[in-house]
């Protein structure tokens, strides 16, 4: 006979108890900001609903809680938005980090040598610019 092994969940309670009250809370600090001038941020964001940031993360990115997750991804959205903002301003290095280290941008400017890989030997090299080929 075999035995069904079951799911041992370990870790604290969810802070919120659904997605619907995670989500007022959310709304909240966004008024907050709006109200008292602030950019929102993550680390903010976290403050607010009294959990650390790696929590909201993890609200993220845990795929039972599918709900939470998509709220989660909108509220960094418009937090992604407001930094994106800041970027038509003088001062914008702050924004800059934020949307480097939170959000994937990257500022980093590639360029491609198509003769990356020609290996011509010198004297070869000579003979063809010495040609006596008239253009």
């Amino acid at each position: 006979m075999t035995q069904k092994r079951t799911k041992i969940k370990l870790g604290r309670k969810l802070k919120y108890k659904s997605a619907q009250e995670l989500e007022n809370h959310i709304s909240n600090y966004f008024k907050k900001c709006q109200h008292e001038r602030l950019v929102p941020g993550i680390c903010g964001l976290a403050s607010h609903l009294g959990i650390t940031r790696k929590t909201l993360l993890n609200y993220e990115k845990n795929t039972e809680l599918e709900d939470y997750a998509e709220i989660v991804q909108r509220a960094k959205t418009v937090i992604e938005a407001f930094n994106e903002q800041i970027l038509y301003s003088k001062n914008n290095s702050g924004a800059q980090f934020v949307l480097k280290n939170n959000f994937g941008y990257n500022a980093e400017q590639k360029t491609h040598n198509i003769n990356e890989n020609v290996d011509i030997p010198f004297e070869e090299y000579l003979k063809e610019v010495s040609s006596d080929e008239i253009y």
